[in-house]
């Protein structure tokens, strides 16, 4: 099919590549389109102009975001990766509920224009609004919205609407995973960043694929650095010897596991200790989101405590049964020394939690509060 021919569906119409040109630039000009719409109506029109390069900004989540040019050729690449490894079906509906600021949104654009599919899109939220469609071939959220919809019936009536979803931007909690073994519909955890598009690898959740084995897409390679962190190899979207901050291990056959992020190390009396790890065996019995890192400790260097996200206080007023249970599912060097509740985590615009931040915020808040005591 040639490029003057092209068809370009939409929320259930079909354009060509002109008519969805005057389409989108309607809906920009229009004063009476939402912001978040005007986004994705921007992007539409960048991506079918003559430019070569789209500029990207990274999540935040290892630094400030930074803007990063990349070719289209890579992204059409990337996307048409995707939709093989998934078996996406043209004309299939793909919904996007994900802020088009970074790259997870504008991904979920460009794979269905490449493909095909037919684009319905809706207000990013943590609960998004599926009226109206029956039957979706494909999805990607964020962990938050599935958790969200899983939490009412008509929630996982709309999730089971999904034929195939993928969850990235953050890991996926083990409690949610347990959540989502019990779906009908074919989920998939992602493994990637802005610099590789999106995913180079999925992780089956469900059904009898199941795996904690991310599989690369084809022609992708892992390999370690000294570190013991991943380096991701894609030529085929123009990624060489990408270095990252996930330790992993990896299999004879290409498959890996991610350990957690270097970053998050906690060293603590000679001991190395994963958070991420420790955390796997806490989940599913704190209904608030957490983590475990590490405070500046005299003896030990650094002591691991529990940060937990209380905003109403309620668990914090049972503080001592929460530490009993914690003792029974963690041992020894595994125990947090302390319980920190604080009212909000900080977070990136795609809400995933920047702990270092957390962390300084309540460093910052704790050194206010004993320089107030000292005046006072």
């Amino acid at each position: 099919m040639t490029e003057q021919k092209q068809i370009y569906r939409i929320s259930g119409k079909t354009y060509t590549k002109e008519d969805l040109k005057t389409y989108a630039n309607g809906k920009v000009k229009n004063a009476s389109t939402p912001a978040w719409e005007k986004d994705i109506h921007r992007f539409i029109l960048d991506w079918i102009s003559p430019i070569e390069y789209l500029q990207v900004h990274t999540s935040g989540s290892t630094g400030l975001p930074k803007p990063i040019e990349i070719e289209k050729k890579y992204f059409e690449a990337s996307a048409m990766a995707s939709i093989s490894f998934l078996d996406l079906k043209k004309r299939g509906i793909s919904f996007l509920c994900l802020p088009t600021d970074f790259i997870a949104g504008k991904m979920m654009i460009v794979r269905s224009l490449v493909g095909g599919l037919d684009l319905h899109y809706t207000e990013p939220s943590s609960t998004p609004d599926m009226t109206g469609l029956d039957d979706i071939e494909f999805a990607g959220m964020i962990p938050m919205q599935v958790t969200k919809l899983l939490e009412t019936d008509d929630g996982k009536n709309n999730l089971n609407k999904i034929q195939k979803l993928i969850i990235g931007g953050s890991f996926v909690p083990v409690s949610l995973e347990d959540k989502v073994k019990q779906l009908p519909n074919k989920i998939w955890s992602t493994f990637g960043m802005t610099e590789t598009l999106t995913h180079i690898a999925l992780r089956r959740l469900n059904g009898p694929e199941a795996s904690d084995m991310y599989t690369p897409l084809p022609t992708v390679k892992i390999s370690l650095d000294e570190r013991g962190c991943a380096v991701i190899n894609a030529e085929y979207i123009g990624v060489n010897d990408q270095v990252t901050n996930d330790l992993a291990q990896i299999s004879s056959d290409g498959r890996f596991r991610i350990l957690g992020r270097i970053d998050n190390i906690v060293m603590s009396g000679g001991l190395l200790l994963h958070p991420e790890i420790i955390e796997k065996k806490l989940h599913g019995f704190i209904d608030q989101e957490f983590f475990l890192a590490g405070l500046r400790d005299h003896e030990l260097g650094e002591r691991l405590v529990i940060f937990i996200e209380d905003p109403g206080e309620e668990l914090s007023k049972k503080e001592n049964n929460l530490m009993e249970a914690i003792h029974q599912r963690v041992t020894g060097y595994e125990i947090p020394k302390s319980i920190i509740f604080m009212e909000e985590f900080a977070r990136t615009g795609n809400s995933k939690i920047l702990r270092p931040v957390t962390v300084e915020n309540y460093v910052a808040q704790f050194d206010e509060t004993i320089e107030d005591e000292q005046e006072s």
